[in-house]
């Protein structure tokens, strides 16, 4: 059987037995040498290698925080640039469909390619729901006779 220790948890009896002897002898003082060989194990590679690795971690962590904040700065900053070209370009759009429209009522054609594609979906959609609409009413609006 190895004698390898494990850590153990106290039941209430014990951790009652332990707060009474911390009670009556009072707190336990640390080791005279503690200090100088916790500086002894510090000064050891292996734990300054572990130390720098963390040190690199969290720098290269920072960094990339650093990079997420500046690109959402610089697209918040550009869509605020941004904001009245595209709102200018909007108007321009409308108001040439808004042209094209009156100019095909007077010819008396409407030229359904020339329509944008969210235009022609919306229309179709349209249909499509007047047309649900017109089939689930006419049950309802039916006149029934009782008692014919």
């Amino acid at each position: 059987m190895d004698n390898t220790e494990y850590p153990t948890y106290l039941n209430e009896y014990q951790a009652e037995r332990l707060a009474d002897l911390v009670e009556s002898k009072g707190l336990m003082t640390a080791p005279a040498n503690l200090k100088s060989a916790i500086l002894e194990r510090s000064r050891q590679t292996d734990v300054q290698m572990i130390a720098g690795a963390n040190r690199l971690g969290r720098q290269a962590e920072l960094l990339f925080y650093g990079l997420k904040v500046g690109a959402a700065v610089v697209c918040s900053i550009s869509l605020i640039l941004a904001a009245p070209l595209i709102r200018q370009t909007q108007m321009e759009h409308q108001s040439e469909r808004q042209n094209r429209q009156s100019s095909d009522l007077q010819n008396g054609r409407q030229d359904e390619a020339r329509l944008p594609l969210h235009d022609r979906f919306h229309r179709s959609l349209m249909e499509f729901s007047e047309r649900a609409g017109a089939f689930i009413s006419e049950p309802i609006d039916m006149e029934v006779f009782f008692n014919d």
